[in-house]
């Protein structure tokens, strides 16, 4: 404040408990020594002299430190006026235009240009010197025609006050226009709809796409048809190799489990999932293994795919499709506790009675088929990769049989008497039917056709699993975690 030598933009603020509020805008100048204001003496020290343009709202009545010589007391007197205020408490800011109505006084509103600038103020002379001689008038250049036009064009700076006024000031809004846009541009979306993200499933399949357009693999003589072209290709079985997406990533972990020892992944559920309260699946790591190598898939990762398709379902409100567990319901618990599975049938198809289709994964003689239930129609399709006699699944016919009869007697429709079931198996190919059965249930909900699978689609099921395993399970933060607990040692793992 003492270093300013001119009128200088300012805000006055005053302490309030530990803070200090701005209460003001103005212009302070520095005091000469002996100095009035409104025939008050200004004190030597501690104050300076301010012309109060704003005040904040709410401190209108802000009581003057020094009252004003003609009687104000409050500082929302004194706009448009000079004060006395304590040097501690003005802010300098950076320096601005004052407009025409700062002050009675008529403050400075811009430094002029060189060609109309006042001449500056003598020093003052000796009284015993004599005066200038006068000069002639006629001899007097006339102001130069410039200098009048840029006095005459020198624009007025509008009051602050007005300028904020028509700032804050709105242009009316033409409610039919806003309606009109909102209505195309909705439109324009129902058109173009955005389209979902890529699953790991997808992108895979996507990309063997894109490589597979570029090349028919197809030779010239079968172009030109002059060479059969085989119509099911038997799939050449891809092993794993290192740098491979998300099974590199997952391989990686899966090393650093086993070398610290340990040997099972467990997977969190909740009732919503399997309608058997929060449970455990366990996935021994030697089942990544198979998996690594694409060779035969375990109960424990099929329930996983399960999973993952639950969670498709819910998140894209596909709620015509329903599942039941191939970890409870498989060939081995059927043999040992049947009348337990029994039950658990019959609580599937009872939770899940609304569905349009509940999805069976079954597992019996180290082979998958799948088995789609559509409870309208009284319906049951059954689809296998190896084509199996009818006869070698007939335990779960005859269970899903006992329990239809149970679910016709407690629930109102229009169900026949017996299932019908319908086998229309697929063409033998090989032993990778747990790839088959997840594949069909992943293109099933996006409405993909029956066919015979490639390595590219193997290997997206690969993907699709391992991105599972690790953003859902392995993953703390996410649904099927246990909790930062998700892994035991091969000692306390045990057999089951």
């Amino acid at each position: 404040m003492d270093n300013i030598t001119g009128r200088t933009s300012c805000e006055l603020v005053t302490p309030v408990k530990n803070k200090l509020i701005m209460v003001a805008y103005g212009v302070a100048e520095q005091p000469t020594q002996s100095q009035t204001l409104h025939s008050v003496e200004i004190p030597s020290r501690g104050y300076a002299k301010v012309g109060v343009e704003r005040v904040v709202d709410s401190w209108d009545d802000l009581e003057l430190e020094i009252p004003r010589g003609d009687g104000g007391k409050n500082l929302g007197e004194a706009i448009h006026g000079w004060i006395l205020w304590h040097k501690l408490y003005i802010r300098i800011t950076q320096p601005n235009p004052p407009t025409l109505e700062t002050s009675p006084q008529g403050l400075r509103l811009i430094s002029p240009t060189p060609s109309t600038r006042a001449p500056s103020p003598l020093p003052d002379r000796d009284p015993s010197m004599s005066p200038p001689p006068e000069r002639d008038p006629s001899m007097s250049p006339p102001p130069s025609p410039m200098s009048m036009a840029t006095r005459r064009k020198a624009p007025s700076v509008p009051p602050i006050a007005a300028t904020k006024k028509k700032q804050l000031e709105d242009p009316p809004v033409d409610k039919g226009k806003i309606r009109a846009f909102i209505r195309s541009v909705e439109a324009e979306r129902r058109k173009h709809p955005e389209k979902p993200p890529f699953s790991n499933y997808d992108r895979q399949i996507t990309k063997a796409s894109k490589k597979r357009k570029k090349n028919t693999y197809l030779t010239t003589a079968q172009l030109r048809r002059e060479d059969h072209i085989p119509k099911h290709p038997r799939a050449a079985k891809w092993k794993y190799e290192y740098g491979k997406l998300l099974m590199y990533k997952l391989h990686q972990w899966y090393m650093q489990a086993s070398a610290e020892g340990f040997a099972v992944l467990e997977v969190r559920i909740d009732d919503q999932h399997f309608f058997r309260g929060e449970d455990i699946i366990n996935v021994l790591l030697e089942e990544l293994y198979f998996l690594f190598n694409q060779d035969a898939l375990d109960k424990s990762l099929i329930s996983c795919w399960v999973l993952m398709e639950i969670q498709t379902c819910r998140r894209k409100a596909y709620y015509h499709v329903g599942f039941m567990d191939p970890d409870v319901v498989n060939e081995s618990t059927l043999r040992d506790k049947p009348n337990r599975i029994l039950k658990n049938i019959y609580k599937f198809l009872d939770n899940q009675h609304y569905h349009k289709y509940i999805i069976l994964l079954y597992n019996f003689k180290f082979h998958w088929i799948l088995i789609l239930v559509v409870p309208d129609m009284s319906f049951v399709y059954v689809f296998d990769s190896l084509r199996k006699p009818k006869q070698e699944c007939n335990d779960i016919i005859d269970a899903m049989n006992k329990t239809w009869a149970r679910f016709r007697r407690n629930h109102v429709g229009e169900f026949k008497e017996e299932l019908h079931w319908k086998t229309d198996f697929l063409e033998p190919v090989n032993n990778l039917c747990g790839y088959y059965v997840c594949e069909f249930i992943h293109g099933f909900m996006m409405y993909r056709k029956e066919r015979v699978l490639d390595t590219d689609c193997i290997r997206a099921v690969q993907e699709q699993l391992c991105g599972f395993l690790l953003d859902e399970v392995i993953n703390p933060t996410r649904e099927f975690h246990n909790d930062g607990s998700n892994l035991h040692h091969r000692q306390d793992s045990g057999s089951e």
